[in-house]
This record gives C-alpha cells, structure tokens and sequence, in this order.
C-alpha cells in the first residue's frame, strides 16, 4: 500500500494522462491556479493507479511484492504503462467527451452561458465541424482589410494564428460579411478582439476531396 500512496504522490501516472489529454486539448484548466492542476494531477494518479491495481490482480500478481524478480518488475511496469496509455488515449477522452456535451446541454436548458479558461479563438477552433478548414478574414475595426487566407498553425494560449496556402490582400468587408451571411451558423463565427483593434471573419469551409489517381 505504501508503494502505490508514494507512486500517486509522484503525479507521474497522472502527469501522462495530463500531458496526452492536453494534447487533444480536452483539458480546461486555469493555467495560474496551481491548485486545480495539483487536484486534477492526484485524482488522474489514484484513478490511474486503482484500475492498473485491478488489472494486476486479475493477472495474479500478488501483493505486497516482497520477493518481487526482476522478470516479475518488468512485467508490472509493462503492464502499467499500457493500461495508462489505454486509459489516457481512449477512455478519458471518450469519458470527457461525453461529459462535457451533456454538461452543456444542460446548461442550455438553464440558460446558463458556456465558460471556458481558454481563449476565445481556441474555443471558435476547437468547436469548429470535422473535415473542414478555416478561413479568416481579418478586419481593422475601419474595416480595412490586414489579410485573408486559410488559418495554419494557433496558439492555445493567445489569439495568435499563421495563414497559409493563398494569400488575398483585396476583399472588402462587404465581401467577407456576404461569404459570412450564406454560411449556415456551424461553420461562421466572428471573433471581435478589442485590444487590438480587430474584427475576425471565420469561415469554416469543407475540406476537397482527394481524388483518386487514374
């Protein structure tokens, strides 16, 4: 028991599930609040570290290890990492996933507004259909045209972006609003940054199909 209390105190099986949650950016937590992360760090351990406990004693290890072999501590570590790896790529994301969707469909029926720690235009990306890509249309509040093209590489900390592919300096603002109009609400969104002074058109379009070679 002492063994697997000093194992959850390390992090380390919850730090995994941490870092690969984070990567399919599921995870919203405040970056500047220690303590949540602390929090979400421990219970990811001892979560992490029960169902690898339960796998472990189904396979008949025993406990505690006290005549543990090298053959034997090698398997349990194997064991381990795969059952962390299954849980943080498959099953957390799926549990996340479908927790946040019925939270927010409950917070419709509420009427309660949706909160996030992330910015704005994390959450217009991340929200954004599957298999399509974006185009931002990028607007001084005079509505002069900065740059048009498809969105690249974001930043998930700050509204930060890289346009790529085809680059347009001449679109007006009545041509990005018309674009805007006759796309269907899933795929718009405007995003108005008053710090600096920007209004941001985001058009998500369908990605074309790769044809195939004759």
């Amino acid at each position: 028991m002492n063994l697997f209390l000093s194992i959850i105190a390390t992090g380390v099986p919850g730090f995994i599930s941490y870092w690969i949650l984070s990567q399919f950016r599921l995870l919203d937590v405040d970056k500047n609040n220690k303590d949540e992360k602390l929090i979400l760090l421990t219970g990811l351990s001892l979560i992490n570290i029960f169902v690898v406990y339960l796998v472990l004693v189904s396979r008949d290890y025993s406990f505690p290890l006290e005549s543990i072999t090298p053959k034997t501590l090698i398997g349990v570590a194997l064991t381990s990492m795969i059952v962390v790896l299954i849980l943080s790529v498959l099953i957390w994301p799926l549990i996340i996933k479908i927790t946040k969707d019925l939270l927010n469909k409950w917070k419709f029926v509420l009427n309660i507004p949706n909160d996030s720690n992330r910015t704005v235009f994390d959450e217009i990306m991340m929200s954004r259909p599957n298999e399509t890509f974006t185009q931002a249309y990028i607007f001084t509040f005079d509505d002069k045209l900065i740059i048009e093209g498809a969105t690249g590489y974001i930043s998930h900390d700050r509204p930060e972006l890289s346009i790529r592919n085809k680059i347009d300096i001449t679109t007006t603002y009545e041509q990005a609003i018309k674009v805007y109009n006759k796309t269907d609400n899933e795929h718009r969104e405007i995003l108005i940054d008053y710090e600096r002074q920007l209004k941001i058109i985001l058009i998500h379009f369908a990605k074309p199909k790769k044809s195939n070679p004759s």
